[in-house]
């Protein structure tokens, strides 16, 4: 009756860790493991153990961390890049959504322009090699390598 219980510790143990976190869990998985090589002596209750730990891995990542059937799927937000001059003339850089109802349209289209002009150089860079050359030679200059 005792291993029963002891099983049963261990398996509520690992579940109680599971609840703040993988980090927590795996900590105490860990530590149980450790303590079941270094402990127990009998070939029978080791095996008994090793898969009451492997059971309560398996049931708290069905528990605390599995995919919920019914989730509905998370709108993935179209961010962007946006560098802009403030109001003291200062620059800034911010990201936002495209999908955005309330964004500004003239700020929605300087993005793209932005978006299209980054892409665009980066090409260039990849494909051209005298544009190449021209930006590492500036680079260099501005970083004194």
């Amino acid at each position: 009756m005792a291993v029963l219980f002891y099983q049963i510790g261990i398996f509520i143990a690992i579940q109680v860790a599971s609840m703040f976190g993988k980090n927590s869990r795996n900590t105490a998985i860990v530590l149980i493991s450790i303590f079941t090589i270094l402990q127990v002596f009998v070939s029978w209750l080791l095996i008994l153990q090793f898969i009451t730990i492997l059971v309560s891995y398996w049931i708290s990542n069905e528990w605390f961390f599995g995919e919920e059937k019914n989730k509905k799927p998370v709108k993935k937000l179209k961010k962007i890049s946006y560098s802009f001059r403030d109001e003291n003339g200062g620059r800034g850089i911010m990201e936002i959504d495209l999908d955005d109802p309330n964004l500004d349209p003239k700020i929605k289209s300087k993005a793209l322009l932005q978006k299209e002009i980054r892409e665009t150089s980066i090409e260039n860079y990849r494909n051209d090699t005298e544009y190449k050359k021209a930006l590492d030679d500036v680079m260099k200059k501005m970083t004194g390598k």
